[in-house]
């Protein structure tokens, strides 16, 4: 009797050992997916319109894709001038003590949207432009898509009174989405190639912003208010590429709050709030710029109050 409790206990024993170790497998690979191996599970979704529309498109982005070790990572399927992107999701649980894997594939809610320079040319206003716009927004199989406008190919010289800087500030102010123009397949490719690498970080940093910002010695830490916004504010901007320490503390010191500072530029004309900050002087009278300044007011007016992939 004792020895078939012993064997009984030995069984269970080894079942809780065998279980610890596939849960701390997991929690292994949900940590690369998110990291050293975040580009590896992101599948960029390329519509077979746009590879027919783009001479070479399809090979350019291959060979970019298989150099970085991630040609699997490329999808071309479904109608469309669009680029979307899939992450896959792992999930574990636990039933009956036996520990259960699975992996799902979820829309990220960063897209493209491409035209020729012809078609981009048809629109006679802004107006005409927000509205095709609005009307794309409605067919992408995820809510609140955060979308970048690509034009391919030479614009031409526009005789109407609405100019192309219209269009662009017309369709950002009034859904955030971005417009890039691009001449040639090879400066498309690497924009997708970009873009994807921005999108697989951008899980990580969003996980990064959100760890403690106050450094905690011994017990717990109290400060004022102030204090703490402060270091979070610093925190958010140290995220920001090519962004140095001196540029930070300006933009902390002269804008205290980042929270009064985006409902401020949410209320400014797009030109005049990168303007205020790109005039913005840090010491020996240096300014911030317009790049940086560019940078600050897309991740403030951002409508999920994420940081913009970066350009660069």
């Amino acid at each position: 009797m004792l020895a078939i409790q012993y064997e009984s206990l030995c069984f269970a024993f080894q079942k809780r050992t065998e279980l610890e170790k596939q849960l701390a497998k997991f929690e292994r690979e949900v940590s690369a997916a998110k990291k050293s191996k975040c580009e590896q599970n992101l599948f960029c979704v390329i519509s077979l319109d746009l590879i027919s529309a783009v001479d070479n498109l399809d090979e350019l982005i291959m060979k970019i894709f298989t150099d970085r070790g991630i040609r699997d990572q490329l999808l071309f399927e479904d109608a469309g001038m669009t680029v979307c992107w899939k992450r896959r999701v792992l999930q574990g649980e636990v039933e009956n003590n036996e520990f259960i894997r699975g992996e799902k594939l979820m829309y990220e809610q960063f897209c493209i949207l491409s035209m020729n320079a012809q078609r981009y040319d048809q629109f006679k206003s802004a107006e005409d432009i927000a509205k095709f716009i609005e009307e794309c927004l409605k067919k992408y199989p995820f809510p609140s898509p955060q979308l970048t406008l690509v034009v391919y190919g030479s614009l031409k010289l526009r005789k109407e009174k609405a100019s192309v800087a219209d269009f662009v500030l017309e369709i950002f102010e009034r859904f955030r989405a971005q417009t890039r123009f691009v001449l040639s397949a090879q400066e498309y490719a690497v924009l997708i190639a970009q873009m994807h690498r921005s999108i697989a970080r951008n899980a990580s940093r969003l996980e990064e912003q959100i760890l403690p910002i106050v450094n905690i010695e011994k017990g717990i830490t109290e400060g004022d208010d102030s204090a703490i916004i402060s270091d979070w504010w610093m925190k958010m901007l140290s995220q920001m590429h090519r962004m140095g320490t001196n540029a930070q503390r300006t933009i902390v010191k002269t804008f205290p709050s980042p929270h009064a500072l985006s409902k401020l530029l949410r209320t400014m004309p797009m030109k005049e709030g990168m303007k205020m900050l790109a005039d913005t002087k840090m010491d020996y009278g240096k300014r911030i710029g317009p790049v940086l300044a560019r940078k600050i007011y897309l991740m403030l007016t951002s409508v999920t109050g994420t940081e913009i992939i970066d350009e660069s």
